[in-house]
């Protein structure tokens, strides 16, 4: 791609608050996801939906980071470039599945909901797009991690459900690290060279 076009960030690193802001955040996320009897019989990640689910978040968090690195094109290029994947990778998948008929059974109302949630998705990859130009990678992904806690306190308000005890204090862990996520990273130092030892 043309060096214009692709400007990679500045080097940064990750500082010792930085890594303790990521540890904090992450056992916030699985003191959320615990459950009594997690480990008993089947091993974790032996289904399919549980696979499919890891390697989404991974390929979200690679996506991220490589936006984060192609600071000289523009957000909605970017933006517009998640859209065309996922669309993409969609229609295959229905394809494959021989599912693509089903759209047509979708009612008008779910249309609308799907419009809805179209327009909603496409704000959010906006935004956190932007705050990909801005901040670093690592503390953008710390301040994500938030959506745990607001899916949890949308369960609790919208479906009725109850939230337990580890939900309240892993939300609260990965709130603390995304107020602490400010200061995360430094900048590299550039490697001087060493001077050339003198002519004899």
């Amino acid at each position: 791609m043309d060096g214009v076009l692709f400007q990679p960030a500045a080097a940064r690193r990750l500082t010792r608050r930085g890594w303790q802001v990521v540890a904090m955040s992450l056992t916030g996320c699985a003191v959320i996801l615990y459950r009594p009897g997690l480990f008993d019989g089947a091993l974790p990640l032996s289904t399919r939906a549980e696979w499919l689910a890891l390697s989404g978040g991974v390929a979200f968090a690679l996506g991220n980071v490589i936006s984060r690195q192609a600071q000289g094109l523009p957000v909605p290029v970017k933006s517009a470039s998640v859209w065309l994947g996922v669309a993409g990778f969609g229609l295959g998948a229905l394809l494959v599945r021989g599912d693509l008929a089903e759209i047509g059974a979708v009612a008008g109302w779910q249309w609308l909901v799907l419009l809805a949630l179209g327009a909603t998705l496409l704000a959010t990859s906006v935004i956190s797009m932007h705050g990909l130009t801005i901040l670093p990678a690592t503390q953008v992904m710390t301040l994500m991690l938030m959506e745990l806690v607001f899916a949890a306190l949308s369960a609790y308000f919208l479906a009725g459900e109850r939230m337990s005890l580890s939900e309240w204090a892993g939300g609260a862990l990965i709130g603390g690290a995304s107020l602490l996520s400010g200061g995360m990273t430094e900048k590299r130092r550039p490697t001087v060279p060493a001077p050339a030892p003198p002519a004899a």
